[in-house]
């Protein structure tokens, strides 16, 4: 067990640390819109189906068939409807955190704003 004050082995500047956070809540935010659309291309694939069994059992004379179909058809097309709305969440959403462009960084890092002299 390390004592509580231990150096890390790799010390990480703030800037390497900022880009890793950066980079970390980017991946997420890009998995969750990625599980959003396959979620939503599910969904549509489920609806067609049921819509396509629909008719079929509306032309052979299935009225049970019809009523499942259509069961199914109001599930996926509510479904979409809520993956619809999360999508435009999302894409309402600002991306990542709140992030300085590589020309503010320099300009951040260059200046000597906070920066005091030493006193003897």
């Amino acid at each position: 067990m390390a004592p509580p004050n231990a150096r890390p082995i790799f010390p990480i500047n703030q800037q390497t640390y900022q880009d890793a956070l950066y980079a970390e809540t980017r991946a997420r935010e890009q998995a969750e819109y990625d599980a959003m659309i396959n979620a939503t291309a599910a969904c549509k694939s489920d609806a067609e189906l049921a819509q396509s069994d629909m008719q079929r059992c509306y032309a052979t004379g299935d009225s049970a068939g019809m009523a499942d179909a259509q069961r199914r058809m109001r599930r996926a097309e509510a479904r979409l409807s809520t993956l619809e709305g999360g999508k435009e969440a999302l894409d309402a959403k600002p991306t990542g955190s709140i992030r300085p462009n590589s020309r503010q960084r320099s300009n951040i890092r260059n200046s000597n704003i906070g920066h005091r002299p030493r006193q003897n």
